[in-house]
């Protein structure tokens, strides 16, 4: 769970039995997780791979039920013809389970978190996270998610950190007109995700940018606004170090998910 997911899941409220509810809550979905995937390697053999996975069994006498950390349920054609890449939903997302700890054993290129179970361990476990979550709001551990307040607070905190770069004439000192170009590199975070990158010093401008990162497909869930610079597309940007813009572009990517998910 990201930094961002921290701070707008912890509650504030400084009520003992409170704050016990709260470990219990974490406790619970720790504990949870160890149950998942303990069941996941409880079908591994030696390989670590699961035998739930038969490539020489038939495709379609092999179906490949997969459960991720958010609830959402794939299924896929086994045997030699699996493919991680090309599932059908078996069921979607559980409301406000991005918002809590689970994570699983195995990480995909998303970096979400899923394992390989039989369809009646999944239909359980999905079970026990619905209790949990449910748990988790009766308790007050977690809070009606506001999308604006969360939004306006990242567009603050990254506007800010911009202008933390500011000299007393406004000048941006990241950029270093006495450095080498390809010594100065400059990074800019964009309201819509993207995270470009160019050559700095006297360079700075007139060179060709490149994107490190794209800009999110869902961008237009939330009004993100870093203030004035506007880019031809519409967007705006800052000037930030890549620490910066890795970290923000997170905790943007934190607040989408929930809205989609919440």
């Amino acid at each position: 769970m990201s930094e961002f997911n921290e701070t707008i899941n912890t509650n504030t409220n400084t009520n003992t039995n409170t704050n016990n509810i709260n470990i219990d809550v974490i406790a619970l979905v720790q504990a949870f997780n160890t149950k998942v995937n303990q069941t996941y390697q409880s079908h591994c053999g030696e390989s670590e791979k699961s035998k739930l996975l038969d490539p020489d069994s038939e495709p379609y006498l092999n179906i490949v039920f997969r459960l991720f950390d958010n609830g959402r349920v794939l299924v896929n054609l086994g045997g030699n013809a699996y493919n991680p890449y090309h599932s059908s939903v078996g069921a979607n997302f559980i409301k406000n389970a991005c918002r809590l700890p689970f994570k699983f054993a195995i990480t995909n290129v998303n970096k979400e978190t899923y394992v390989i179970l039989t369809q009646e361990e999944i239909r359980e476990f999905r079970k026990e996270m619905e209790s949990i979550i449910k748990i988790a709001l009766d308790s007050g551990y977690l809070k009606p998610f506001d999308k604006e307040k969360e939004v306006q607070a990242l567009n603050q905190r990254v506007i800010h950190a911009s202008k933390a770069h500011l000299d007393e004439n406004g000048k941006c000192t990241l950029i270093i007109p006495d450095m080498s170009p390809n010594d100065n590199t400059i990074y800019s975070l964009y309201s819509d995700g993207t995270i470009t990158y160019q050559k700095g010093g006297s360079a700075y401008g007139s060179r060709y940018v490149f994107e490190s990162e794209y800009k999110f497909n869902n961008f237009r869930l939330c009004n993100f606004n870093f203030g004035d610079k506007i880019a031809s597309d519409g967007s705006t940007y800052v000037l930030l170090t890549n620490e910066e813009c890795i970290k923000f572009r997170n905790q943007m990517f934190d607040i989408l998910k929930i809205c989609e998910q919440s």
